[in-house]
Protein backbone atom coordinates (compact mmCIF):
# COMPACT_ATOMS: atom_id res chain seq x y z
CA UNK A 1 0.00 0.00 0.00
CA UNK A 2 1.34 3.43 -0.93
CA UNK A 3 2.07 5.88 1.91
CA UNK A 4 -0.30 8.79 2.41
CA UNK A 5 0.83 11.77 0.33
CA UNK A 6 3.04 9.59 -1.86
CA UNK A 7 2.79 10.31 -5.60
CA UNK A 8 4.03 7.66 -7.95
CA UNK A 9 6.60 9.31 -10.26
CA UNK A 10 5.00 7.67 -13.31
CA UNK A 11 1.86 9.77 -12.71
CA UNK A 12 3.83 13.05 -12.61
CA UNK A 13 3.99 15.31 -15.59
CA UNK A 14 7.50 16.27 -16.78
CA UNK A 15 7.02 19.75 -15.26
CA UNK A 16 5.99 18.29 -11.87
CA UNK A 17 8.89 15.84 -11.93
CA UNK A 18 11.37 18.63 -12.69
CA UNK A 19 9.92 20.72 -9.85
CA UNK A 20 10.24 17.79 -7.44
CA UNK A 21 13.86 17.20 -8.50
CA UNK A 22 14.58 20.91 -8.14
CA UNK A 23 13.21 20.96 -4.59
CA UNK A 24 15.22 17.87 -3.65
CA UNK A 25 18.37 19.51 -5.01
CA UNK A 26 17.59 22.67 -3.03
CA UNK A 27 17.19 20.59 0.16
CA UNK A 28 20.49 18.81 -0.52
CA UNK A 29 22.23 22.15 -1.09
CA UNK A 30 20.78 23.65 2.10
CA UNK A 31 21.99 20.66 4.10
CA UNK A 32 25.43 20.90 2.49
CA UNK A 33 25.68 24.61 3.33
CA UNK A 34 24.48 23.98 6.91
CA UNK A 35 27.14 21.30 7.37
CA UNK A 36 29.78 23.61 5.90
CA UNK A 37 28.79 26.38 8.30
CA UNK A 38 28.94 23.97 11.27
CA UNK A 39 32.34 22.65 10.17
CA UNK A 40 33.75 26.17 9.68
CA UNK A 41 32.37 27.26 13.05
CA UNK A 42 33.97 24.25 14.75
CA UNK A 43 37.26 24.87 12.92
CA UNK A 44 37.25 28.55 13.91
CA UNK A 45 36.34 27.68 17.51
CA UNK A 46 39.16 25.13 17.73
CA UNK A 47 41.65 27.58 16.20
CA UNK A 48 40.64 30.32 18.62
CA UNK A 49 40.66 28.01 21.63
CA UNK A 50 44.09 26.68 20.68
CA UNK A 51 45.30 30.27 20.50
CA UNK A 52 43.75 30.99 23.92
CA UNK A 53 45.50 27.99 25.49
CA UNK A 54 48.83 28.88 23.88
CA UNK A 55 48.46 32.49 25.00
CA UNK A 56 47.74 31.56 28.62
CA UNK A 57 50.70 29.18 28.77
CA UNK A 58 52.96 31.84 27.25
CA UNK A 59 51.79 34.36 29.88
CA UNK A 60 52.52 31.94 32.72
CA UNK A 61 55.98 31.22 31.31
CA UNK A 62 56.69 34.96 30.98
CA UNK A 63 55.65 35.48 34.60
CA UNK A 64 57.91 32.61 35.65
CA UNK A 65 60.75 34.06 33.60
CA UNK A 66 60.38 37.32 35.53
CA UNK A 67 60.83 35.44 38.79
CA UNK A 68 63.89 33.57 37.53
CA UNK A 69 65.55 36.79 36.28
CA UNK A 70 65.41 38.28 39.78
CA UNK A 71 66.08 35.05 41.63
CA UNK A 72 69.01 35.02 44.02
CA UNK A 73 70.22 31.42 44.07
CA UNK A 74 71.79 31.97 47.51
CA UNK A 75 68.60 33.39 48.98
CA UNK A 76 65.53 31.71 47.51
CA UNK A 77 62.52 32.93 49.46
CA UNK A 78 59.22 31.21 50.17
CA UNK A 79 57.57 33.86 48.00
CA UNK A 80 59.80 32.88 45.06
CA UNK A 81 58.69 29.27 45.44
CA UNK A 82 55.01 30.27 45.73
CA UNK A 83 55.31 32.37 42.57
CA UNK A 84 56.78 29.51 40.55
CA UNK A 85 54.15 27.12 41.93
CA UNK A 86 51.38 29.56 40.91
CA UNK A 87 52.77 29.80 37.37
CA UNK A 88 53.08 26.03 36.98
CA UNK A 89 49.56 25.63 38.37
CA UNK A 90 48.21 28.02 35.72
CA UNK A 91 50.00 26.05 32.99
CA UNK A 92 48.71 22.72 34.29
CA UNK A 93 45.11 23.94 34.58
CA UNK A 94 45.18 25.50 31.11
CA UNK A 95 46.48 22.26 29.60
CA UNK A 96 43.84 20.24 31.46
CA UNK A 97 41.09 22.58 30.25
CA UNK A 98 42.29 22.29 26.66
CA UNK A 99 42.72 18.50 26.88
CA UNK A 100 39.18 18.09 28.20
CA UNK A 101 37.61 19.84 25.20
CA UNK A 102 34.95 17.67 23.68
CA UNK A 103 34.87 15.24 26.58
CA UNK A 104 31.51 14.60 28.23
CA UNK A 105 32.47 15.71 31.73
CA UNK A 106 31.90 19.29 32.88
CA UNK A 107 35.22 21.17 32.94
CA UNK A 108 33.64 24.35 34.32
CA UNK A 109 34.73 23.88 37.93
CA UNK A 110 32.77 26.23 40.19
CA UNK A 111 34.18 26.83 43.65
CA UNK A 112 33.66 29.40 46.41
CA UNK A 113 36.65 31.58 47.30
CA UNK A 114 37.34 34.88 49.01
CA UNK A 115 38.10 37.83 46.74
CA UNK A 116 41.42 38.32 48.54
CA UNK A 117 42.53 34.89 47.24
CA UNK A 118 42.06 36.06 43.64
CA UNK A 119 44.01 39.27 44.27
CA UNK A 120 46.75 37.45 46.19
CA UNK A 121 47.21 34.96 43.34
CA UNK A 122 47.51 37.81 40.83
CA UNK A 123 49.99 39.54 43.13
CA UNK A 124 52.07 36.35 43.31
CA UNK A 125 52.01 36.01 39.51
CA UNK A 126 53.06 39.60 38.82
CA UNK A 127 54.93 40.78 41.92
CA UNK A 128 58.42 40.27 40.51
CA UNK A 129 57.60 41.95 37.20
CA UNK A 130 55.93 44.87 39.00
CA UNK A 131 59.02 45.31 41.16
CA UNK A 132 61.38 44.90 38.20
CA UNK A 133 59.48 47.50 36.14
CA UNK A 134 59.14 49.82 39.18
CA UNK A 135 55.34 49.99 38.96
CA UNK A 136 53.40 51.50 41.87
CA UNK A 137 50.76 48.80 42.38
CA UNK A 138 47.71 49.43 44.56
CA UNK A 139 44.63 47.36 45.34
CA UNK A 140 41.66 49.28 46.79
CA UNK A 141 39.04 47.14 48.50
CA UNK A 142 35.60 48.76 48.73
CA UNK A 143 34.32 45.39 49.91
CA UNK A 144 35.49 43.14 52.76
CA UNK A 145 38.47 41.04 51.69
CA UNK A 146 36.51 38.01 52.86
CA UNK A 147 33.74 38.64 50.28
CA UNK A 148 32.83 35.25 48.83
CA UNK A 149 32.78 34.66 45.10
CA UNK A 150 31.46 31.44 43.59
CA UNK A 151 32.92 31.22 40.09
CA UNK A 152 35.52 29.37 38.04
CA UNK A 153 38.70 30.59 39.77
CA UNK A 154 41.01 29.53 36.94
CA UNK A 155 38.98 31.40 34.31
CA UNK A 156 39.05 34.60 36.37
CA UNK A 157 42.80 34.29 36.92
CA UNK A 158 43.24 33.91 33.14
CA UNK A 159 41.16 37.03 32.49
CA UNK A 160 42.82 39.34 34.99
CA UNK A 161 46.27 37.98 34.13
CA UNK A 162 45.68 39.11 30.53
CA UNK A 163 44.52 42.56 31.66
CA UNK A 164 47.52 42.94 33.99
CA UNK A 165 49.93 42.03 31.20
CA UNK A 166 48.27 44.57 28.89
CA UNK A 167 48.68 47.22 31.58
CA UNK A 168 52.35 46.35 32.15
CA UNK A 169 53.02 46.58 28.41
CA UNK A 170 51.24 49.95 28.24
CA UNK A 171 53.46 51.26 31.06
CA UNK A 172 56.76 50.54 29.31
CA UNK A 173 58.76 53.73 28.91
CA UNK A 174 56.37 55.76 31.09
CA UNK A 175 57.65 57.75 34.07
CA UNK A 176 55.87 57.31 37.39
CA UNK A 177 54.17 54.05 36.44
CA UNK A 178 50.93 53.27 38.26
CA UNK A 179 48.64 50.24 38.26
CA UNK A 180 45.54 50.47 40.41
CA UNK A 181 42.87 47.83 41.04
CA UNK A 182 39.57 48.88 42.64
CA UNK A 183 37.06 46.28 43.84
CA UNK A 184 33.42 47.06 44.58
CA UNK A 185 30.07 45.29 44.51
CA UNK A 186 26.32 45.69 44.45
CA UNK A 187 23.73 43.17 45.60
CA UNK A 188 24.59 40.53 43.00
CA UNK A 189 27.72 41.56 41.06
CA UNK A 190 31.38 42.20 41.73
CA UNK A 191 33.11 44.97 39.75
CA UNK A 192 36.87 45.20 39.33
CA UNK A 193 38.49 48.27 37.75
CA UNK A 194 42.06 47.82 36.49
CA UNK A 195 43.60 51.22 35.74
CA UNK A 196 47.01 52.29 34.47
CA UNK A 197 48.65 55.56 33.45
CA UNK A 198 50.37 54.11 30.40
CA UNK A 199 50.30 55.16 26.77
CA UNK A 200 46.53 54.75 26.53
CA UNK A 201 44.37 53.49 23.67
CA UNK A 202 43.83 55.55 20.52
CA UNK A 203 40.17 56.52 19.91
CA UNK A 204 40.07 54.64 16.60
CA UNK A 205 41.22 51.45 18.37
CA UNK A 206 38.78 51.52 21.28
CA UNK A 207 35.99 49.81 19.30
CA UNK A 208 38.31 47.03 18.10
CA UNK A 209 40.33 46.40 21.24
CA UNK A 210 38.34 43.26 22.15
CA UNK A 211 38.38 41.72 18.66
CA UNK A 212 40.28 38.41 18.34
CA UNK A 213 43.78 38.85 16.83
CA UNK A 214 43.55 42.66 16.84
CA UNK A 215 46.77 44.10 18.25
CA UNK A 216 48.71 47.35 18.27
CA UNK A 217 51.72 45.94 20.15
CA UNK A 218 52.84 43.13 17.82
CA UNK A 219 51.34 40.66 20.29
CA UNK A 220 48.95 37.82 19.53
CA UNK A 221 45.77 39.88 19.87
CA UNK A 222 44.29 37.06 21.96
CA UNK A 223 44.39 38.37 25.54
CA UNK A 224 41.42 40.73 25.63
CA UNK A 225 39.35 38.52 23.30
CA UNK A 226 39.90 35.76 25.84
CA UNK A 227 38.62 38.03 28.61
CA UNK A 228 35.44 38.63 26.57
CA UNK A 229 34.97 34.89 26.10
CA UNK A 230 35.40 34.17 29.81
CA UNK A 231 33.00 36.94 30.80
CA UNK A 232 30.39 35.54 28.42
CA UNK A 233 30.83 32.14 30.07
CA UNK A 234 30.33 33.54 33.59
CA UNK A 235 27.53 35.93 32.52
CA UNK A 236 29.74 38.93 33.14
CA UNK A 237 30.95 41.86 31.06
CA UNK A 238 34.21 43.67 30.27
CA UNK A 239 34.44 47.18 28.87
CA UNK A 240 36.64 50.25 28.76
CA UNK A 241 35.90 52.79 31.46
CA UNK A 242 37.47 55.92 32.92
CA UNK A 243 39.15 56.71 36.21
CA UNK A 244 40.61 60.14 37.16
CA UNK A 245 44.39 60.22 36.89
CA UNK A 246 44.63 57.18 34.61
CA UNK A 247 44.76 56.79 30.82
CA UNK A 248 43.20 53.33 30.56
CA UNK A 249 40.70 51.52 32.76
CA UNK A 250 39.19 48.10 32.16
CA UNK A 251 35.91 47.48 33.95
CA UNK A 252 35.15 43.82 34.66
CA UNK A 253 31.79 42.93 36.18
CA UNK A 254 30.53 39.43 36.93
CA UNK A 255 28.03 37.74 39.29
CA UNK A 256 29.22 36.91 42.77
CA UNK A 257 27.40 33.59 42.49
CA UNK A 258 27.59 31.60 39.27
CA UNK A 259 24.30 30.40 37.85
CA UNK A 260 25.20 26.71 37.59
CA UNK A 261 21.93 25.93 35.84
CA UNK A 262 22.79 27.99 32.75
Amino acid sequence: MAKKGYINPKFLTPAQLNLKIQRLNETIEKNRLANTVKYNALENFTTLLTAFAGHDIKNALLNMEGVVQLLNINNVTEEDILNIKECTSRIRETLEEFTNLGLPQDTNVIEPFEIVKLMSSLNILHRHNLLYDIIDYTVIYKVPKSTLVQQNFHWLIQSFNNIYINARNALKGVAGKKLQVTISRDETNLTVLVSDNGVGILPENRKRIFEPFFTTTKGSGIGLAHVVRVMENVHGHVSLSEEPGFTTTFKVTFPLLCDTQS
